[in-house]
């Protein structure tokens, strides 16, 4: 599992001609229908390779598409989804941006941005876990469980995106 959004496909078919197109993050793809054939063009504007492939339905031709040639091209650009970790079971080695999964009494059950520390010292005590950087770094003694972020990785897909965006506009 991993985080590549699908691919949308818009409809442009008019009366004289089949015209189905996507959008992907550095790959565009356009459908045709002729000779009794569905046939997906693509272009791939990271420098990959450009190219068509025929198909008998266009169900056939979306399905490859979506589960079989946009996964392999985005593969090195997609990370794995973190799963979640136990907080009783391993911590953070450094410091880093984490979502956790809390829970107390008081408020039930939670899912939010956090900041790991791995500090020698934290309001005078010693103290290794999560910091609540939303209320100004107090220390967090009821996270479960916690998986990391990447926002750096995170920014740059939208970026990315927005530029898509100017692009095809």
């Amino acid at each position: 599992m991993n985080n590549l959004q699908p691919l949308k496909w818009v409809d442009h078919t008019t009366v004289d001609c089949i015209d189905h197109r996507a959008q992907g993050a550095g790959v565009s793809y356009r459908v045709c229908y002729f000779a009794d054939k569905f046939r997906v063009y693509w272009v791939d504007s990271m420098g990959g390779s450009d190219g068509n492939k025929e198909f008998d339905s266009l169900d056939d031709l979306k399905v490859w598409v979506n589960t079989d040639h946009y996964p392999h091209k985005m593969q090195p650009y997609v990370k794995p989804l973190p799963t979640w970790i136990k907080a009783t079971e391993q911590l953070p080695t450094h410091q880093q941006e984490v979502i956790v999964y809390r829970y107390n009494d008081d408020e039930g059950a939670k899912i939010e941005y956090s900041l790991y520390f791995n500090a020698d010292y934290f309001d005078d005590d010693a103290m290794i876990g999560f910091s609540d950087v939303k209320n100004g770094g107090d220390f967090l003694t009821d996270v479960y469980y916690w998986q990391p972020i990447e926002t750096k990785a995170l920014y740059e897909a939208m970026l990315m995106q927005l530029q898509i965006s100017e692009v095809t506009k």
